[in-house]
């Protein structure tokens, strides 16, 4: 009967996702003796007992192989998708007392609603949202809670431009962290299919963005105010945000440019500075980001035809 046990144990090991979760990944720096203990432990076998009613030290050993190999698929099931909204911006072009993050459209705040779609994307599991130090008690005590936001959201405080911002939002992020997504927090519209698109987008090439394609005819202008040369509109997108990177990627696209002394207008563009391609994706004229009046009655708009 405990010789069946044991059998029964081994055989349906492959199925216990579970157990093979907290101890793959310790495989690797276990020694063959220590190993051995630890099926030991697991499935109650004396490797050191021959073939008579025992389990041989070399089956053992294939199914420690067995689990390693399993370590990658186990480690897309662990790692996690953490998202950084960045909503420290003054909003100066706004030309308002409140801060553009927090102006309201149909009684939300513009921060609330791109709360709220990454609330609902279930490929994020993290969300962590950049705000200068000052707006701390207003987003904890005032903002968030009536959004009943179903994902606990962490606040980070700011830097002094857009590009610090996101790196403390990188230094922030938990050590479990797989894939990385940047998002203005004044674009509240961004489609939750063009999010998950992207998200896909990056961890099949390491980096994606949203863009569209220009629609509108561009024209190099000089310092005079003329016309330099009309540029090839064909070849031109216009970058959006969400822009997600591997993390260990991004990071070192941050840190590389903050030793350089480089500012760059997005994030695809410190990783691109590093030699690396970036996807971009198909997104929406209607992902606005939300930094004039003028925005602002657009968005209003947009939320009618919704």
């Amino acid at each position: 009967m405990v010789q069946l046990v044991q059998l029964v144990r081994l055989v349906v090991w492959p199925l216990l996702s579970v157990l093979i979760r907290y101890t793959a990944h310790s495989l690797r720096s276990l020694e063959p003796q220590r190993t051995q203990s630890l099926f030991v432990l697991l499935f109650s076998v004396d490797p050191a007992g021959g073939v008579n009613g025992k389990i041989k030290v070399s089956f053992l050993c294939a199914l420690c192989v067995f689990a390693v190999e399993m370590e990658n698929e186990i480690k897309l099931t662990i790692m996690t998708v953490s998202a950084i909204i960045v909503a420290a911006g003054k909003g100066i072009r706004m030309n308002h007392s409140v801060r553009k993050q927090y102006l309201l459209i149909a009684d939300r705040p513009v921060l609330g609603h791109t709360l709220l779609v990454f609330d609902a994307c279930e490929l994020v599991d993290e969300v962590f949202v950049v705000i200068s130090k000052e707006d701390s008690d207003f987003c904890q005590d005032t903002l968030i809670p009536p959004l009943n936001l179903k994902k606990k959201i962490k606040l980070v405080s700011g830097g002094t431009e857009r590009q610090d911002s996101v790196y403390k939002g990188l230094l922030a992020l938990s050590p479990k962290t797989d894939t990385v997504i940047v998002h203005d927090g004044v674009r509240p519209f961004v489609g939750s299919e063009e999010l998950a698109a992207c998200i896909t987008g990056a961890e099949e090439t390491g980096a994606c963005i949203l863009g569209i394609p220009a629609g509108d005819t561009l024209k190099h202008v000089g310092k005079t105010g003329r016309i330099e040369k009309t540029l090839a509109r064909d070849t031109i997108w216009l970058a959006q945000t969400p822009q997600v990177f591997k993390y260990e990627l991004i990071l070192k696209a941050h840190e590389t440019a903050r030793r350089d002394g480089f500012k760059g207008t997005d994030d695809a563009l410190l990783v691109e500075r590093l030699g690396i391609d970036v996807k971009i994706i198909l997104g929406s004229k209607t992902n606005i980001k939300i930094t004039t009046p003028q925005d602002l009655a657009l968005a209003e708009a947009i939320l009618t035809l919704e």
